[in-house]
């Protein structure tokens, strides 16, 4: 089966982290997360905007390199 079209990459990050959250979700060098790791960290960052005063519907540039902290920013 696949992923429904319209779900979000939040609720799909969800779906798994249910299933599988000590898997290993990213490698980049030694560092490994695994999925709740991942969205532990991802959640993290959202807190942290939230308290900017970013909100549902602003728009938010990233200027990162490849790495672990840009596949968070984009969870």
């Amino acid at each position: 089966p696949g992923y429904p079209r319209d779900a979000s990459l939040t609720s799909l990050l969800a779906a798994v982290v249910e299933r599988h959250a000590e898997r290993e979700a990213l490698v980049a060098g030694q560092r490994r997360w695994s999925y709740r790791a991942l969205d532990d960290a991802a959640e993290r960052m959202a807190r942290a905007l939230r308290e900017l005063g970013v909100g549902r519907g602003s728009r938010v540039a990233l200027h990162l390199p490849r790495s672990p902290e840009f596949v968070i920013a984009l969870l």
